[in-house]
């Protein structure tokens, strides 16, 4: 019941993307849509999936139900002198398989075709996942470049009220270096936020394939609005995660292989029948042929014992490493939940009301110092900390999307030991 269930959710995802519950979608406009289709589209590793995937349904669509044939031909009394006269059988032989090796044949095949549709939906989501942190990086890069550029616009106002106070002597030099090695750490840091957009964005493209420029960059553009994630439940995360199926697969796959040295250890029968001619002295004639053969098992009981103890230690061990695998998805689960919980705080603890009202006064603020009502230190400290706090905020939804994006690359089975 398990598997058919596993088996309609890949179909499904391999056929037409990832299902709402399973799309690790951040951005939801239609042009990121576009973006992740054509990730799926177009993406080696998720054909190359694809292709196993197929490659499994054939194989378990086409398993063995009946054993091979032996068409076998014997000549017997060769006469070298008289070569017409010696007797000649035609038989075709069958092996019956016993039904432990049928049971274990399926079994393995569909064990194969969960694995691969575990692994290709593990891809496609580390896919996923890798085009929304790229588009969050590009966009936020890119904000912080904004923001960066208004606080160098301010500052370069401030330097023409600088300018001509200080050519009456109403300003002091150190004021001028000063408001000059300001505008300096922010040109720095704004040249730092643009190389940083503009790097995401070849990344992205370098993703998608060379002509994608155009639809990374509409897709960049289309983000107005940071959502916020919720770290799902722990307990849907293990029932769909594709690491847990890769590992329960692998204890379908030992099973299986128990299967198939215990039926090593039954007999097999070979039944044939043919046609023999046979020679008369006046002639000959032609009769029919029927053969039959049994294979037992090794006499050594030692051996036979060794290799199903081995086999049901392999299966135990499979088992061992699914729970180890729920364990540590349970422990990384938890972990990013704290992160993305500490990272949400961060970016919504900030009062955005607050944050208006401050870029409100900064008006005020150069009225204020061109006045000569607000001193430069008072106006540099001002600008600085409004701008600290909103990069910061901006920084911190970087660390929402990284914490995000690490929960679905541990779901997906990423940086872990893949299921042969």
């Amino acid at each position: 019941m398990f598997r058919a269930r596993v088996h309609m959710c890949v179909m499904a995802l391999v056929c037409a993307g990832p299902t709402q519950a399973q799309e690790p979608a951040l951005f939801r406009t239609p042009q990121m849509a576009a973006l992740r289709d054509a990730e799926r589209k177009g993406s080696p590793l998720l054909a190359a999936g694809s292709q196993d995937v197929a490659a499994a349904r054939i194989r378990m669509a086409n398993v063995a139900t009946r054993g091979p044939v032996t068409v076998s031909l014997d000549l017997d009394e060769w006469n070298l002198t008289d070569p017409l006269s010696q007797t000649v059988a035609v038989v075709a032989e069958h092996e019956f398989l016993p039904k432990q090796l049928l049971h274990s044949s399926t079994a393995r095949a569909t064990a194969l075709l969960s694995a691969s549709e575990a692994r290709l939906e593990g891809a496609l989501i580390e896919r996923m996942v890798e085009l929304e942190r790229h588009v969050a990086k590009a966009v936020l890069w890119r904000r912080i470049h904004a923001r960066l550029a208004q606080e160098d616009s301010l500052l370069e106002r401030a330097s023409v009220t600088l300018s001509a106070r200080f050519s009456i002597g109403d300003a002091r030099y150190v004021d001028v270096i000063r408001l000059r090695t300001e505008r300096i750490r922010v040109q720095t840091e704004s040249a730092d936020a643009l190389a940083q957009s503009r790097a995401a964005t070849r990344e992205l493209v370098a993703i998608i394939g060379a002509g994608s420029e155009a639809l990374v960059n509409d897709a960049i553009n289309s983000i107005t609005t940071l959502p916020v994630p919720q770290a799902p439940g722990i307990d849907g995360v293990i029932a769909t995660a594709p690491v847990v199926r890769m590992a329960g697969a692998e204890i379908e796959m030992s099973r299986a292989n128990l299967l198939t040295i215990r039926s090593e250890m039954a007999p097999r029968w070979t039944a044939g029948v043919g046609l023999q001619r046979f020679d008369t002295g006046s002639g000959f004639t032609v009769g029919p042929a029927l053969t039959g053969s049994l294979t037992l098992p090794s006499f050594q009981k030692s051996v036979r014992s060794a290799s199903t103890l081995a086999a049901a230690h392999d299966t135990l061990a499979a088992g061992g490493r699914y729970a180890f695998v729920i364990r540590r998805l349970r422990g990384e689960v938890a972990s990013v939940e704290e992160r993305l919980s500490a990272a949400r705080d961060r970016f919504q603890g900030v009062d955005v009301r607050l944050l208006a009202a401050a870029r409100e006064e900064r008006e005020s603020a150069i009225i204020s110092y061109a006045s000569g009502g607000l001193q430069l230190s008072d106006l540099l400290d001002f600008e600085r900390t409004l701008a600290r706090a909103e990069i910061q905020r901006l920084q911190s939804y970087l660390d929402i999307v990284d914490a995000w994006a690490d929960l679905w690359v541990a779901v997906a089975g990423g940086n872990h030991e893949e299921t042969d």
